[in-house]
């Protein structure tokens, strides 16, 4: 018989797995076995207690941007996460880097007066409070305008 234990009370499994729906982040789990060879019971046996931690949120894609991009073109950084811990919420912060520079601008948009052939770069980083995790889009290339 396998049961296992969350923050003290009792959830029965018929085997092995405790999902990840059975405790959030901040809980301690423990796991309670006793040995069955269908004649007896042997004495149970709980396993040490080890607190859940935060999952790291995952960032899912990043797009900047749709289309040809040209030298007056406003640019949003659409950024999307996931996060194992379903309450987390999250918080972003950005850094849009043009030919290498850092603009020094936290914010989802970037309009400019950009240079054809210029490369830009939004990277967004999100947070859960606890952890963050970062990813940097594609560079977009700023096309020519017709004149």
């Amino acid at each position: 018989m396998n049961l296992a234990m969350v923050d003290g009370i009792i959830i029965p499994r018929n085997g092995d797995t405790l999902y990840p729906r059975d405790f959030s982040k901040g809980q301690s789990v423990e796991c309670l076995v006793q040995p069955d060879d269908e004649r007896n019971l042997g004495m149970a046996v709980t396993s040490n207690a080890v607190v859940v931690q935060n999952a790291v949120p995952v960032v899912s894609g990043v797009l900047l941007g749709s289309g040809i991009v040209y030298a007056n073109t406003e640019l949003t950084c659409s950024v999307s996460a996931t996060d194992a811990d379903t309450e987390d919420t999250f918080t972003w912060s950005y850094d849009w880097t043009v030919d290498g520079v850092s603009q020094g601008l936290d914010q989802a948009n970037l309009s400019g007066a950009f240079v054809k052939g210029q490369s830009v770069i939004c990277t967004a980083t999100v947070s859960d409070g606890t952890a963050t995790a970062s990813l940097a889009s594609a560079a977009v290339v700023v096309a020519n305008t017709a004149p």
